[in-house]
């Protein structure tokens, strides 16, 4: 058998093409004629746009060969050099490039990008020491020929003052060049000829300074708080109390002295006395001390007796006891019109507020989402009847059809809902006596519970009919129940299984026991046992061991002489608190307790 000669479609593609090469070349005539019947499609624009978009394509596709660009470079740059030999092509070249550079140069990221670029080539041409050599002999040249003009001279004074300025207004700046002027000088005066003149100059100056007032006072204000920063330290503080106590004390020896500095210290008080400030602070600063010295209670009870002798000693003055009631009432009259005014003065701004405030768009349109959301919220926390005359009505406004509500949890009273709610809001609801409106009286307790302890309560097998009487209490001690009602097992056994494949229950991971299930699908009947001291009296009837004596019938016929209908009879009681040594939890932090607390509502 031959063996298949397999080529690939580029294969097979080149040399379909070298075979129309080499006919070409064998037929000259049909070039002439193929260049011909182009120059004639040429003259058609349309064939002429076709064939640019045809070339730069393909040239777009060569180009992707990096081979064939390498190529088409070498072609370009010796292209490029050819022309340049010619001095005119040169010049226009020049020419377009500054006019391109120009134009770009009005792009400001452009310039950005320029100076950079241009910083950077700077940098790294200055490491080179012959560059940076050559560089600043070629400013100092320059600048030493600008110098010679007085006028250029100024301007760089004045520019090299104002940059300095500049450069001073950095703090980092500032503190080095305070560093540097520090060292430089303490280098200088370890000359002590330089430090006998620099002594010499700061007196001379400093008196001459002196013979100005405001300098003086200056001077003054300086060393006074220059006294308080030293004062800041402790042992500053206490060696400069002992040398003043001493000093003190020594000038007190002097009886002269002495009375002067009393009649001294009577009158700066009285002169200090007429600041009011001054006023302020010395009665706070009794008011201070007389109130330390009234943490005694021997102190206090001594105040309390020296007032009272004192008042009553006053009070027997009939004109005393007359100005002291008009001031009173007075006193009284004045703090009654000064919290009115403040009363009203905080309305009055309290309203400037809210009229600034609404007078911005922004605010009204805000404010008026709030609203919108307060009502939403409002129609959340609606009793359920009242939620469902609201939306009555929203349906026939909108003209819209009333929310459906599933078949298992259609029907369900307030306590089969209780059995089936992870949580519990005991709450207490008031008829408000006006269109059927209702409103919650007190706190809101949230009460977390356990959905298997509430089911597993009631009794396992269940028929439709049954019903069974439950009492929800807040705790079993409690006599007095929260909610009592007949309840349905069967309804609730529905609703159960149908919240627990809900969404809402998935989230919380909520589920039944699968022991709860297993015991519903059996047909085995479980006693139901609503009390502890019943557990004795049904073991003895379920123990299969447990034998009755037999009783003689002394009269062998029916003894129920009662007429009373079957619906009559006592039904089966459960009193149960699942809510009980439980922690609440807060209604806000609560993640969807609205909807787990009414799960037939949402």
């Amino acid at each position: 058998m031959p063996r298949l000669r397999k080529q690939s479609s580029l294969q097979r593609q080149r040399l379909a093409t070298n075979r129309v090469n080499e006919y070409r070349e064998r037929n000259p005539s049909d070039r002439l004629r193929n260049a011909m019947s182009i120059a004639t499609r040429r003259l058609n624009v349309n064939f002429r746009e076709e064939e640019r978009e045809r070339d730069r394509v393909s040239r777009q596709l060569r180009r992707h060969n990096s081979f064939n660009r390498r190529i088409e470079q070498l072609r370009d740059a010796s292209q490029h050099s050819l022309r340049r030999q010619d001095v005119t092509y040169r010049q226009l070249e020049r020419e377009r490039d500054a006019l391109n550079h120009q134009l770009r140069r009005q792009d400001e990221s452009y310039r950005q990008i320029e100076r950079e670029t241009d910083a950077m080539n700077h940098q790294a041409r200055r490491q080179d020491e012959t560059y940076r050599l050559s560089e600043q002999q070629r400013n100092t040249a320059q600048r030493s020929v600008r110098r010679e003009d007085e006028f250029q001279r100024q301007l760089e004074r004045d520019r090299d003052s104002l940059s300095h300025r500049v450069r001073r207004q950095d703090e980092v700046y500032s503190q080095l060049e305070r560093e540097r002027d520090a060292f430089n000088h303490q280098v200088l005066r370890q000359d002590e000829v330089f430090r006998q003149q620099e002594r010499e100059r700061d007196a001379l100056s400093h008196q001459v300074r002196r013979q100005d007032e405001v300098y003086r006072e200056l001077e003054r204000e300086r060393n006074a708080h220059s006294h308080q920063v030293l004062r800041q330290d402790e042992m500053y503080r206490e060696i400069e109390r002992e040398r003043d106590a001493l000093s003190h004390q020594a000038r007190r020896q002097d009886e002269v002295y002495s009375e002067i500095e009393r009649e001294r210290d009577v009158l700066n008080r009285q002169v200090r006395r007429q600041d009011e400030t001054f006023r302020q602070l010395e009665q706070e600063r009794d008011t201070f001390r007389r109130s330390q010295r009234r943490r005694n209670e021997i102190y206090r009870q001594t105040e309390r007796e020296v007032d009272s002798q004192r008042r009553n000693v006053r009070r027997r003055d009939i004109t005393y006891r007359i100005i002291e009631q008009v001031r009173n009432t007075e006193q009284r009259r004045e703090a009654r019109r000064v919290a009115s005014q403040e009363f009203q003065e905080q309305n009055r701004i309290r309203h400037c507020r809210v009229l600034i405030h609404r007078m911005n768009p922004y605010n009204r349109e805000l404010e008026n989402n709030r609203q919108s959301e307060r009502s939403a919220n409002i129609r959340q926390n609606l009793s359920p009847e009242s939620r469902r005359e609201m939306l009555q009505a929203d349906s026939i406004r909108h003209r819209s059809r009333q929310l459906k509500i599933p078949a298992d949890l259609r029907g369900l009273t307030q306590l089969e809902e209780r059995f089936v709610s992870p949580r519990i809001p005991f709450m207490r609801i008031v008829s408000l006596g006006y269109n059927r409106q209702c409103a919650v009286r007190g706190a809101v307790v949230n009460v977390p519970i356990q959905l298997n302890t509430t089911v597993n309560v009631l009794p396992r097998t269940v028929n439709q009919t049954e019903v069974v009487q439950v009492h929800l209490k807040r705790r079993l001690q409690y006599e007095h129940s929260f909610m009592t009602e007949t309840i349905r097992p069967a309804k609730i056994y529905e609703a159960a299984r149908y919240l627990v494949n809900t969404e809402l229950y998935k989230k919380h991971n909520i589920v039944l026991s699968s022991d709860w299930l297993n015991s519903m699908n059996s047909t085995e009947e479980q006693p139901f046992i609503s009390n502890v001291e019943d557990l004795e009296l049904v073991s003895r009837l379920t123990n299969t061991n447990f034998i009755q004596d037999d009783v003689d019938e002394v009269n062998p016929q029916e003894t129920l002489l009662d007429n009373n209908p079957v619906e009559n009879l006592p039904l089966q009681r459960i009193s149960i608190a699942p809510g009980e040594g439980q922690r609440p939890l807060d209604m806000l932090l609560d993640e969807d307790s609205e909807e787990l607390s009414y799960p037939s509502i949402y």
